[in-house]
């Protein structure tokens, strides 16, 4: 069963309401995908949940995993974009808002933004953020693991949850409520002047600048030391004397 909920008097205290239109169902395939089939009946600044998912997926279609009622899974829509290259700027930009919203419950330097999408703690996913463009519009896929639960397939890398890293139960309903103000609060801190400076202001937070990495795409393997991300989110890497544009891949700090 399908519901809506509108958060517009929900958030008096912001500046701007960006995402104030929330639709709940209890199952689907994939929230993105459900928001890009109906891409064109729905409103700017919505907001999908679902209490279960059972195919959700990251970069290079790769499974995402998480438990009914104890992960969150949801994707934004943010309709009349001309440039696609915004896909990527605000998949930075929903990063960093994430990052604000866990450190209420997890110590800061515990919290680490991963090139291009993933947010760790310590060394272990703990959230990923998957944006794509479609028909002049974004979709911004998020999935948290906040609850603990054992998943039914084996998961490749490290992961975690809220529970396990601070023994907290939250409230994953509550926990919705949070997402969407700290997301709305990020698009009013970070976006209001130029949204080309929010990869640059995501550079600074992950701390990636100087840092040396290895990006690896397929079967090939770059090392290199970080000098920058442009503001398409493309990584500059000096290696051997030769700088190196990257603008996807796996990362991984080699100090």
């Amino acid at each position: 069963m399908k519901k809506s909920i509108n958060l517009q008097t929900r958030n008096k205290s912001n500046i701007m309401t960006t995402f104030n239109k929330i639709i709940n169902i209890e199952t689907v395939d994939s929230t993105n995908n459900y928001v890009k089939e109906r891409i064109l009946d729905l409103e700017n600044g919505t907001v999908l949940f679902s209490s279960e998912q059972t195919n959700g997926r990251g970069r290079f279609e790769r499974s995402w995993f998480g438990e009914k009622h104890k992960s969150v899974f949801s994707s934004f829509l943010i309709k009349d974009i001309s440039e696609p290259e915004d896909a990527l700027r605000f998949s930075f930009l929903f990063s960093l808002g994430i990052k604000n919203l866990l450190k209420q419950y997890i110590p800061e330097e515990n919290i680490v933004l991963k090139w291009p999408n993933d947010i760790l703690i310590g060394n272990k996913k703990i959230c990923g953020v998957l944006s794509e463009f479609a028909k002049n519009c974004i979709i911004v896929g998020i999935g948290i693991n906040v609850l603990d639960f054992a998943p039914d397939g084996k998961i490749e890398s490290p992961w975690t949850t809220i529970e396990k890293e601070t023994k907290l139960k939250l409230d994953v309903e509550t926990f919705k409520f949070e997402l969407i103000d700290h997301i709305n609060n990020a698009f009013v801190k970070y976006n209001a002047d130029d949204p080309k400076q929010i990869t640059k202001v995501w550079a600074e937070q992950a701390e990636i600048l100087g840092k040396f990495v290895t990006v690896t795409h397929g079967h090939k393997k770059i090392s290199g030391t970080v000098l920058s991300i442009d503001d398409l989110g493309m990584l500059k890497l000096l290696h051997k004397d030769n700088i190196i544009n990257i603008s996807t891949g796996d990362l991984e700090y080699n100090d």
